[in-house]
């Protein structure tokens, strides 16, 4: 696999190969949690094309995945600059790049862009039941500070764990 590296998105091109990702995507990793309907939501909601615009327009940046040597993006990255944090976003790796240290490269991305800014912390919403992404956040410094209930405008709620990194 060639050198690994994140590219910014920010062309419709870009944010259309997002949103890809994450029709693909989402069945996968949330449909074993909730149903069908709220995965479509889900998409529908933060991760079409137009709400992927709509966000980049704003506070959100928005990074491609990539290996050296290929065009097609292997996953996805999303940060929220909010007042006092940055907010992880969305973190997603198609199946075939996983465990192959995407994800940790990312996340080595993410505490630079954090440093280059100046926040002091990092928080992230994750489902209770998702155990691999939980141990991942952990292994990269995160720890659990509550779990909630995030309840949604089409009547469906998930429980999810805040969980947050604090930097010097």
């Amino acid at each position: 696999m060639g050198e690994q590296y994140l590219l910014r998105a920010n062309t419709t091109v870009h944010y259309k190969l997002i949103a890809d990702m994450a029709l693909e995507l989402f069945p996968q990793v949330y449909g074993q949690w909730v149903d069908m309907e709220m995965v479509l939501y889900f998409v529908d909601r933060f991760q079409s094309y137009q709400a992927i615009v709509d966000q980049a327009a704003t506070d959100f940046e928005y990074y491609l995945i990539m290996v050296e040597g290929s065009d097609v993006p292997l996953g996805y990255l999303g940060l929220q600059m909010l007042p006092d944090e940055m907010k992880l976003s969305k973190l997603y790796l198609m199946p075939n790049a996983q465990g192959k240290g995407l994800g940790d490269m990312a996340m080595d991305k993410v505490n630079e862009r954090v440093a280059d800014i100046g926040y002091k912390r990092i928080s992230l919403f994750v489902n209770i039941n998702n155990q691999r992404a939980i141990s991942f956040y952990k292994k990269h410094g995160y720890f659990v500070e509550k779990t909630v209930v995030n309840s949604f405008d089409n009547g469906h709620s998930v429980d999810d764990h805040l969980m947050v990194k604090l930097l010097p």
